[in-house]
């Protein structure tokens, strides 16, 4: 099929559509409808998406499933496949049903919330799959309205907050990246990335204020890309809208946003009490209890391991999040268990080269 590629892409979106359009009502029929369809449609767009994995061929090293046609004002719509986008684009069809599944819990403005995740899987798999360089632009700029929406609605008491900021620093960090599109489209002429793979920019050192510039435009066309990644990953010290944005997101924009995992989520300031043991409600310690020890068998500890946590009383269970877990805490010079190891002749540099060879305490 030559536009299967398309089809995967947009399916989501139509199913966005026929939801806007069609589906009518907040009763409980409604939203249960919503949210099958909702399931259906990733559901179908990661089935459909099958035959681009059993199909790709590793050895052709070319992009693959290319689709071109004419956009607006002279542009392409230009998508195709590599061996790490296929990946990306074979990972987001398959959490979307899983995600959709996560929220059947929901039930506040059920059909609006599902039409934002939906049309969320078109943007991320068309930033997977984008060959334009201003299409790619375009959609991975496009990726944050609908998580701005999906804070800023059904987020945490402090979810505004975290959604301007989310929104704004990814949008502004964004700014020299469409400064570095906007030269490389008139310096080579197009958008195509391929072609831009292809084109050789200046390298030539040069000055700019005073400042030598090694590698000359090259060098400032990565600094541009580097900054909007940089504050996409994000990197310090442009990260602080990931805690803010993580702890007040629903629980299923997590995951899509951080593969289940928030270690910045610590850090953030305001509000915190540090308590051990801490005095929890019954369901929210046995959660705790029952993450901790599926973390514990899934790193195959052999050892002991501590399991942190942090919860914004306000969200319930839904606040929990698991921050990190570590194995063997405490291998410093002032801790106990050097002292036990020197009770039995063994020096803290040996202790941690045990450990290292073998997680167990046996020695």
């Amino acid at each position: 099929m030559d536009n299967l590629l398309s089809i995967v892409i947009f399916l989501p979106s139509l199913a966005a559509l026929i939801l806007a359009v069609i589906l009518r009502g907040e009763d409980e029929l409604s939203q249960r409808n919503a949210k099958i369809l909702a399931l259906i449609a990733t559901l179908a767009t990661f089935v459909i998406s099958l035959p681009l994995l059993t199909q790709f061929d590793p050895t052709n090293t070319s992009f693959q499933f290319v689709e071109e046609y004419n956009w607006l004002a002279g542009l392409k719509y230009k998508v195709g496949l590599d061996g790490i986008s296929i990946l990306f684009v074979m990972l987001t069809t398959f959490l979307m049903p899983i995600v959709i599944g996560a929220c059947w819990t929901v039930t506040s403005r059920v059909k609006e919330y599902m039409i934002m995740f939906l049309l969320l899987e078109t943007m991320m798999l068309a930033v997977f799959s984008s060959l334009d360089i201003i299409l790619f632009y375009v959609v991975f700029e496009a990726g944050l309205i609908p998580m701005f929406l999906i804070v800023g609605i059904w987020g945490g008491k402090d979810r505004i907050y975290a959604a301007f900021k989310l929104f704004l620093y990814t949008l502004l960090g964004s700014v020299l990246m469409l400064v570095a599109i906007i030269y490389m489209w008139f310096e080579a002429g197009t958008t195509d990335i391929p072609t831009l793979m292809q084109h050789q920019f200046s390298s030539e050192n040069m000055i700019i204020f005073g400042i030598t510039i090694v590698g000359g435009v090259q060098t400032l066309l990565f600094l541009g890309f580097f900054a909007s990644f940089a504050v996409k990953m994000p990197m310090w010290p442009v990260h602080t809208w990931l805690p803010d944005a993580h702890v007040q997101a629903p629980t299923v924009t997590d995951i899509l946003t951080d593969s289940w995992y928030n270690y910045e989520a610590k850090y953030v300031e305001g509000g915190s009490q540090h308590v051990v043991p801490a005095n929890l409600p019954e369901d929210i310690f046995s959660a705790c209890l029952d993450y901790a020890l599926k973390a514990h068998e899934v790193l195959g500890c052999r050892g002991i391991s501590r399991t942190d946590f942090r919860w914004d009383e306000g969200r319930g269970l839904d606040g929990l999040v698991l921050l990190e877990t570590n194995t063997q805490p405490g291998m410093t010079p002032t801790s106990l268990s050097p002292e036990q190891a020197e009770a039995v002749n063994i020096s803290f540099p040996d202790l941690c080269k045990f450990l290292v060879e073998d997680a167990s305490c046996d020695r």
